[in-house]
């Protein structure tokens, strides 16, 4: 699920030969490593990961990943919105919104009052549920290199409470 929506999502985007590479075997093990690492919270794995999935007649449409933000400049207590992807029959069914609901729920419980994402700049869709779901960029961007290529990327962050 993980490999087909990233290559939905990305298409047109990242190279395909980059994109049609992808394996969902690697992907996997990834996975694994996130969801069983040594996180310090019930339901936590490595670095303080945290994982929703959302379902459709017994299988994962969807899903959504934070964890503490990884850039220094943004304060203590921030966490980061890592991913949210959604097999592409189920975009505008609501699921990537009871994702986020998910997360940002997620956030008040933990008192975390500021939250990050990355997001290409060449995402129109991402960037623009982004938008009708209020988080806002921060003027902070990056490269980021994804299959030998530069791809620059947004900073959005969201305020709670």
């Amino acid at each position: 699920m993980s490999v087909r929506a990233w290559q939905w999502a990305y298409r047109g985007q990242i190279a395909a030969a980059y994109i049609d590479a992808l394996r969902p075997d690697a992907r996997a093990r990834g996975w694994r490593r996130l969801l069983l690492g040594e996180g310090e919270g019930e339901g936590e794995g490595e670095d303080g990961f945290v994982a929703w999935v959302a379902e459709a007649d017994g299988v994962i449409v969807g899903f959504a990943g934070c964890g503490v933000a990884r850039d220094d400049d943004l304060p203590t207590g921030t966490t980061e919105l890592l991913m949210i992807y959604l097999l592409e029959a189920h975009v505008g069914e609501g699921v990537g919104r009871s994702l986020l609901a998910a997360f940002e729920s997620y956030c008040r419980a933990k008192n975390l009052m500021l939250a990050s994402v990355w997001v290409l700049e060449s995402n129109l869709i991402g960037r623009d549920f982004y938008r009708r779901t209020d988080w806002v960029p921060d003027g902070v961007t990056r490269d980021h290199e994804i299959g030998g290529a530069l791809h620059r990327e947004l900073r959005l962050t969201k305020r709670f409470g």
